[in-house]
């Protein structure tokens, strides 16, 4: 095995507004969920910046992150299926080429990658500061090497799911087109607009200080709901990480099942409805006392629908860390037909939320499945 370390250079100095002919992958081109490479965001080099021509991305390559501030994102590759123009990997990532392909199969080493085995090895390399899961440590990395053909018929097995995983997030993706399309349509009508402050009550959530003191692992604690305990495209809360101690209540804000919560801090403007009960810190706002002419779930359409969230996003803006205050979002104003017509806006959306939640169901349980794969033969 050959491992290459990425490019370093100076953001300031180095990169470019433009686009020019060295286009620089990092580690955000690595998906996390999807283990494959993800051209969202790029970057560039100047013309002038030297460059090594090893470290452009071939087919076939490993592209794996090797330093990061997550444990989760340390050692998160993807296999690089073709080859990509003027495309040159960054300093915190590296990549793996096989140079025995006479006995080991590149999808299977990657295969191996992305196991329980690599998993607990790259949390020997676990530090205060920044993780580092360098080239020599990468390549001491040991893995069972069946004959060529066991790995073939590995990879054959693991891509017969693959294609499962990408039906999964078609599905995903054209039924959160089609839900978008339904919201923003109703948007584009001319219902009454009201002001959120006519149709609820909103408060600020609250957090006992110093929080550590109030932090217990006893399970009879309290749910302590924070907005890493939820993916951003969530609908529900359905656990935590953390509990507290009941006295945490008088010094918090203690939501019950069914509430409805909205993010003000960090990733704002995401709604949620609670499916436990817990207390929420001031980095949530809590919709009570929500009138009866506003059914939840659509109100939770109307909040992640592209307009709202437009508006949302200008109204946390002004600050080094986007806030939405109480008063911005009491202002501000969404469209709301009757209640009959609510309910069948929500009747054409939950076939497409259901068939949405079992792809995720699936999708969850991708990796293990992969994991099975390589048991049953390796075993």
């Amino acid at each position: 095995m050959q491992f290459v370390q990425g490019i370093t250079y100076s953001k300031s100095k180095d990169e470019s507004k433009n686009k020019t002919n060295i286009r620089i992958l990092t580690a955000s081109n690595i998906s996390l969920e999807k283990t494959k490479i993800d051209l969202t965001e790029e970057k560039y080099l100047k013309e002038n910046f030297k460059i090594n021509k090893d470290k452009i991305l071939k087919k076939e390559d490993i592209f794996i992150c090797t330093s990061s501030g997550s444990i989760k994102h340390l050692g998160k590759s993807c296999f690089i299926e073709k080859n990509f123009e003027h495309a040159y990997f960054g300093g915190f990532c590296g990549v793996i080429r096989n140079t025995k392909q006479n006995i080991i199969d590149n999808k299977y080493l990657f295969a191996m990658l992305n196991t329980k085995y690599f998993e607990n090895y790259k949390y020997l390399f676990v530090s205060q500061n920044i993780n580092n899961l360098n080239g020599n440590n990468l390549l001491k990395f040991k893995i069972p090497l069946p004959p060529l053909e066991i790995q073939k018929q590995i990879i054959s097995d693991i891509e017969e799911i693959e294609q499962q995983e990408e039906k999964a997030n078609e599905v995903i993706k054209e039924n959160e087109e089609n839900i978008k399309n339904i919201i923003n349509t109703l948007n584009a009508k001319n219902f009454n607009l009201l002001k959120l402050e006519n149709l609820m009550n909103i408060v600020r959530g609250a957090s006992p200080r110093p929080i550590q003191n109030y932090i217990t692992k006893n399970k009879e604690g309290i749910n302590w709901i924070k907005i890493g305990d939820v993916k951003e495209d969530d609908k529900y809360i359905t656990s935590t990480k953390q509990r507290i101690i009941k006295k945490g209540i008088l010094k918090s804000r203690y939501v019950s099942k069914g509430d409805f919560i909205l993010s003000n801090s960090m990733s704002s403007g995401r709604p949620y409805i609670l499916k436990i009960d817990g207390c929420v810190h001031d980095g949530w706002l809590i919709f009570k006392d929500i009138d009866i002419s506003l059914n939840k779930d659509y109100l939770y359409q109307i909040l992640i629908s592209d307009k709202i969230q437009a508006q949302l996003i200008n109204k946390s803006k002004g600050s080094v860390v986007n806030n939405l205050n109480i008063d911005r979002v009491k202002t501000l104003k969404i469209p709301l037909p009757p209640i009959s017509d609510q309910q069948k806006i929500l009747k054409q959306i939950e076939p497409l939320e259901k068939e949405i939640e079992d792809s995720k169901n699936y999708l969850a349980k991708v990796k293990e499945e992969k994991q099975n794969i390589l048991d049953k033969y390796l075993k």
